[in-house]
This record gives structure tokens, C-alpha cells and sequence, in this order.
């Protein structure tokens, strides 16, 4: 068993575990750091020795293991980076693991510090320096730099010989983006062929004063620096992040829950946090989480998961994410929660989330009701984990990669080829899931690649759900499910077949609350119309003063009919209303032969007259 690190001082403990937002904070003598002490596990779970373990969204795991195979051509260039067979069937096996206890799943444990990977800070790092960017990707450097001079300072993926990162100076020049390593020689820094500093400030303060010139590495001429870049908003500190409670874990990463500070003046944010495993390869890791959170930077719509930030300052990278409180969306239909009338909604949400990474020239590549985050009330539903995700309309894997064969189209099992029309398909199975209470695709069918491409087979709805929707599941097995990716029809198209859909269904509900508004109405008529008429009200000898009446005071009056009772005027009835009709009628007709009888002999006469003349 791990042994615990040294307890930290209670005044950094009682900082670390109070809950800014006001929550009650767990009692500091039973509940230690979440990331520094072991984890306190329940009897029944000792004795299963089993893990906790998800798909990566937090919460319960799945309760059926998701089938992964093994696709993609063997690299030579990334011989030490791609999974081996061992290491994939090892990821299998831990996908396979039994579920926990349901004693674990209502206090989920705390993490041991065994299964995160540890913090690497970086000693004599410049993170105080505002254009000092950690450990971001190269292809995050070349978005930050617009301008010919603009340069940054980030962390090389190569490692000295002690385990140490190399600091890189990166700037742009013309099309080029040209890296620097700073040199590091006698406890201090040097650039290019420079005198030595003690700190990194000093000397990008001697380069900028004494406009020095960097020789290119590749072509004549030089480098003159003018602006660094200060770290965007995406990039948070680790200070700023607090972790409460552990929630699952994937194949890469443990997700938590925490707190942002200092993010927005609205306060600290509840946010889902994803670390890095401990026995995980660092590089390939931070290259995953930097990839991951480029692609959700171009996302900015309702129903795709938002995109705090990235702790790129010490290495392993860690990524903020906006946390969803009503977990996955395979869950939740497994266990019934969703109300049949919103699941449609949630299929358009699905829709509209992905026309808007279709419309940003991405694939997501990994659409399933397992990577469908939910709110709290069930009733909105965000696309998330972009793990996979790739920038582009055409992406061929070229390396082995495990994906989820059951939920991916003929040609990218069969050739590796990715499209956004791939996605339709994936879309498609996800439809069946949300429709089927979170049933497995293909379940019975063992050998899904030979039912999909040699078979040309896809799921099938069952009849009571083509009955409900007769509309959209022909659409979606015709369209959705085309063996040629050309005759597939567009996220755009399916989001306003969906749109249709709920308008209709949104409509009958309302024809079904009108005709109830309309069946009350008719009650409290009836109920007006057994009433006992209003009686005939006489005005009183001050009320016959007031309008100069005849009679005397003391004398009966008459009864008259007031207006000002609100009596009702006398309605005739369907008898006579049709008699005087019909009278009207025959004197209207009357009148018209009288007329043409007239007119007649006007005109004989004029006839007379002209034959006489």
C-alpha cells in the first residue's frame, strides 16, 4: 500500500478544501488533500478489489463495456509514442473492470496520489513572466503570433538528460516561426550567440534595449524581436484551481470536480477537471490535453460544452472544463430518468451542437450518448470530449488508434477515412440510443465490422419508435445510414427535420391544452346558462326624483327594465328570425321584377320611337 506524503499544514488544508460558493467544506480530520493522501475505501470494495472507473465524464461507470478496436496503419516515425497490442488490450481490460458497489458510487472516494500524475514544476521557471507560456503545443505558438518580431517563451517537448525541459523562445518571421533554445550555461540564460544572465527577464531586457539580431537558422538574414505576447485568457494558473471531489476516470485522464477563482467578477466557477494519470506517457498527455483544448477554443455555442482554460504552467498539462452537473447522456437513459417528450428536444440540442462543429470545419469523430453531457433538470444536453476531434473535412488516420467500432461508418473501419459526413452516421446510432433507452447498436452481433461493410447492415430501429416518429426514423435509416458518404444528408438538413418535428409535436400538445381550455369553457357556460334569470329591478323614489319622475313618492312603479343592471337584450327566436328573412327575400325579389318589367318597356318603346323616325 502507498503510504501517505506528509499531512500539509492545516492552514493550507483549511484553504484547499473550503468551498468558495458557500457549500459546507468536508471535516479536515476525516478527509485530507484530494491530490496528497490515500484514498479511504469502503469494506465491500476491498473485498471486490475493484476500481472505480468511467468513461471519463464522471459519476457511475457504464453499464455495458464499450467495445474498442484497433484501427489505423503502423508508424515509423512515432514508433515509441503509438500503443502497443499489450497496451491496447491492457486499456480494453480496464474498460471491462466491474462496476463498483453502490455503497462507493454514493461517496465517491478520494484519489489516491498513486493514480494522478505528480505536478512537475520547473525550477527557475519564469512563470511570473507574463509571455512565459508553459508548456503549450507548437501549434499554439503559431496561433498566438500575428506580427513579424512577435515572440513568446514556452517549454520544449525534449528533456535533458536529468529529466530537465528546455526553454524555447519562439518568433515569427515572414511565414516562418522560428525556435530559439535558450541556452542555459553556468546557472544562467544566453539567446543565440548572447552574453550569459542569471534570470530569463534580464535577458529578453538586454535583447530589446540593444536590438539584438538573431541569425536564422534556415535562410540569410536576421531576427529582430519587437513584442511579446502576454499568456491569453485560455491559459489559468494553478493557484487559481481548487479540487473537491473525484469523479471518474477515462483512458488518459481522472476527472474531478473543483472551483475557478478569479475567472470572472461573478465569483468561482464550478468547473470539471482533467488530469493526467500517473503511469500515462507525459508527452503524448500533454500533447492530447493541448490538442483537446485547441479544438473546443473554436466552439462557442450552447449545446457544445465550454472551454475554460488550460494549466500549462507546470507540467502534466491540466484542462478546465465547464462541469455538468446531470452527468452523460447513456446513463441517464439506462436508468429512465429522461421523460419520453424531452427526448426529442435533446436530439435537436445533439443536432444543433453538431452543425455548429461542422460549421467551425470540424470532425468530432466520437459521436455517442456517452460523450452527451446533461444538465441538473435533464432537459439540455451539450456535445463534449473532443479528444479525437480533428480540424478539416477529410482526415485519414495514419497511426493505430482505439475507437468505438459500434458507433462509426463503413469507410472509416474499413479504409480510415474520416469525414463530417461520418459523423452523420455516428449521429444516426446516437438517435437509436436516445430512442431506445440507451440500448447497445447491434446488440446480439458479436462480429460488427463483417455486419457493417461486408453486410452493408446498420441498426434497426424497433417498431414502436418508427410508430412515434414517422418521420424522422425513415429519414434517418434512408439518409443517415447510406453506405456512400456522398448520398448522406447534412447535420444541417437533420436539424430541421428535427426542427419540424418538435414544432408538430410541439403543436399537439398545444391542440390537446387548447381543446381542454375550450371543453372548461363550455362547462362554466353551462353552468352560466342553469343560472335562474336576473329579476326586473324598480328604481327607487330617490332614484325617480333624481331623473324628475311623475309619480309621487310612496307610489308603486311600474316595472322597467334598467340598463344599468346590465339586464340582457331580448333575443328572438330561431323561428321568427327565419320568417322575417324569408319576407325580406321575397320583397327583395319583388322589387327586382318590378324593375326588370320597368326596364323592358323603356326599351320597346325606344324601338317604337326609332321606327316611326
Amino acid at each position: 500500500m502507498h503510504t501517505p506524503p506528509t499531512t500539509p499544514p492545516p492552514e493550507q488544508q483549511q484553504s484547499s478544501l473550503s468551498d468558495p460558493l458557500g457549500k459546507k467544506p468536508p471535516d479536515i480530520n476525516k478527509r485530507k488533500s484530494i491530490l496528497q493522501m490515500a484514498t479511504a475505501r469502503s469494506d465491500r470494495e476491498k473485498e471486490d478489489n475493484g476500481v472505480v472507473k468511467s468513461d471519463g465524464r464522471g459519476g457511475s461507470p457504464p453499464d455495458k463495456p464499450i467495445e474498442f478496436v484497433i484501427i489505423g496503419k503502423e508508424s515509423d516515425t512515432n514508433e515509441k509514442r503509438r500503443p502497443t497490442e499489450e497496451a491496447a488490450k491492457q486499456s480494453m481490460d480496464d474498460e471491462m473492470l466491474t462496476a463498483p458497489t453502490k455503497e462507493a458510487l454514493r461517496t465517491p472516494p478520494i484519489v489516491a496520489p498513486t493514480r494522478v500524475r505528480e505536478t512537475f514544476d520547473i525550477p527557475n521557471a519564469p512563470i511570473d513572466c507574463p509571455i512565459f507560456h508553459g508548456y503549450i503545443a507548437p501549434e499554439d505558438s503559431k496561433e498566438l503570433l500575428h506580427k513579424d518580431g512577435d515572440y513568446l517563451i514556452r517549454c520544449s517537448e525534449q528533456r535533458t538528460a536529468d529529466g530537465m525541459p528546455h526553454f524555447m523562445l519562439v518568433a515569427k518571421h515572414g511565414k516562418d516561426h522560428i525556435s530559439y533554445p535558450l541556452n542555459e550555461d553556468k546557472g544562467g540564460f544566453s539567446l543565440d550567440e548572447g552574453p550569459n544572465f542569471p534570470t530569463i527577464d534580464q535577458m529578453l531586457k538586454y535583447t530589446l534595449q540593444n536590438q539584438q539580431q538573431l541569425n536564422h537558422p534556415q535562410k540569410k538574414g536576421h531576427v529582430t524581436l519587437a513584442k511579446g505576447i502576454p499568456r491569453p485568457k485560455w491559459q489559468l494558473k494553478n493557484q487559481d484551481i481548487e479540487v473537491f471531489e473525484f469523479l471518474g476516470e477515462g483512458q488518459f485522464g481522472i476527472i474531478f470536480r473543483g472551483y475557478l477563482q478569479n475567472y470572472d467578477e461573478s465569483g468561482p466557477v464550478e468547473c470539471a477537471v482533467k488530469k493526467l494519470k500517473k503511469n500515462s506517457d507525459e508527452i503524448v498527455g500533454n500533447k492530447e490535453m493541448t490538442s483537446e483544448a485547441r479544438m473546443m477554443r473554436a466552439f462557442q455555442h450552447e449545446n457544445v460544452v465550454k472551454l475554460y482554460g488550460l494549466v500549462a504552467e507546470t507540467s502534466p498539462v491540466t484542462l478546465v472544463v465547464e462541469f455538468m452537473s446531470g452527468g452523460d447522456l447513456a446513463r441517464a437513459l439506462r436508468k429512465r430518468k429522461i421523460p419520453p417528450q424531452y427526448r426529442i428536444q435533446l436530439a435537436l440540442h445533439a443536432a444543433l451542437g453538431v452543425e455548429h462543429i461542422h460549421e467551425k470545419h470540424h470532425i468530432h469523430r466520437d459521436l455517442a450518448a456517452r460523450n452527451c453531457l446533461l444538465t441538473k433538470d435533464y432537459r439540455i444536453l451539450k456535445i463534449a470530449d473532443f479528444g479525437l476531434t480533428r480540424k478539416g473535412y477529410k482526415y485519414i488516420l495514419r497511426e493505430r488508434e482505439a475507437i468505438a467500432i459500434r458507433w462509426q461508418p463503413p469507410e472509416a473501419l474499413q479504409h480510415h477515412i474520416f469525414t463530417p459526413q461520418s459523423d452523420i452516421w455516428s449521429f444516426g446510432v446516437l438517435i437509436y440510443e436516445i430512442f431506445t433507452n440507451g440500448a447497445e447498436p447491434y446488440e446480439g452481433i458479436k462480429n460488427v465490422r463483417k455486419e457493417v461493410i461486408d453486410r452493408r447492415g446498420h441498426v434497426t430501429f424497433p417498431e414502436n419508435v418508427i410508430k412515434e416518429l414517422p418521420t424522422l426514423i425513415p429519414c434517418i435509416t434512408r439518409n443517415a445510414f447510406a453506405y456512400e458518404p456522398d448520398k448522406r444528408l447534412t447535420m444541417k438538413d437533420y436539424r430541421t427535420v428535427l426542427q419540424k418535428v418538435v414544432a408538430a409535436m410541439s403543436g399537439i400538445a398545444a391542440g390537446q391544452s387548447h381543446s381542454r381550455k375550450h371543453s372548461a369553457n363550455r362547462a362554466n357556460a353551462a353552468n352560466l346558462s342553469n343560472r335562474p334569470p336576473r329579476s326586473t329591478i324598480s328604481p327607487t323614489p330617490q332614484q325617480n326624483k333624481s331623473r324628475g319622475s311623475r309619480h309621487a313618492p310612496g307610489v308603486p312603479q311600474p316595472a322597467v327594465a334598467s340598463k344599468r343592471v346590465g339586464q340582457s337584450r331580448h333575443k328572438e327566436p330561431p323561428e321568427a328570425k327565419n320568417s322575417s328573412r324569408r319576407k325580406k327575400k321575397e320583397s327583395r325579389d319583388k322589387d327586382n321584377q318590378q324593375n326588370q318589367g320597368s326596364f323592358r318597356k323603356k326599351k320597346k318603346k325606344k324601338k317604337r320611337e326609332r321606327g316611326e323616325d
